[in-house]
């Protein structure tokens, strides 16, 4: 995978991505996991497949320019650090910090390898050690209409 987008620097700051127009698409799609795993079936229960994704979950914390802050989530892809939220989440911030369930360590947000604005998509790098990334298990198929589906983010 590419290294992330430069980053820009903000006085008083740890630097973080520019959000501009570099790296972005207005639409790319892909049929395979970036860096995750497929799974084949589903789980017995809802709290079984809770219990799967919870360490896959960060809680994205954000500070901008101005001394404003706000809060998001997104979900671990892989065992490099790679983490997929949404670009609203991350846009215009002077420093990004992700956190894991039950971790009171703080992992910055390094930059973007990838910004989907018409989809409001953004595919981080984040510097936790490898003990701490718990790559997300993905589908391998979308689901039927008419089918259960849930929803993950880190609590506000």
């Amino acid at each position: 995978m590419p290294m992330p987008v430069p980053v820009a620097t903000t006085t008083g700051a740890t630097p973080m991505p520019n959000f501009g127009t570099a790296g972005t698409t207005s639409g790319a799609t892909t049929n395979a996991p970036i860096g995750g795993t497929y799974r084949d079936k589903p789980y017995a229960s809802v709290a079984d497949l809770v219990e799967a994704v919870e360490p896959s979950v960060v809680r994205i914390t954000i500070k901008m320019p101005d001394g404003g802050e706000g809060a998001g989530s997104g979900y671990v892809i892989d065992t490099d650090g790679t983490v997929v939220t949404n670009r609203h989440v991350i846009e215009g911030a002077a420093l990004c910090t992700a956190r894991f369930p039950n971790d009171k360590a703080e992992y910055r947000v390094l930059g973007a390898y990838f910004v989907d604005e018409k989809r409001d998509i953004a595919v981080v790098k984040i510097d936790a050690p490898k003990e701490k990334l718990h790559p997300l298990s993905l589908a391998k198929d979308f689901p039927r209409k008419g089918e259960q589906v849930v929803a993950f983010g880190a609590p506000l």
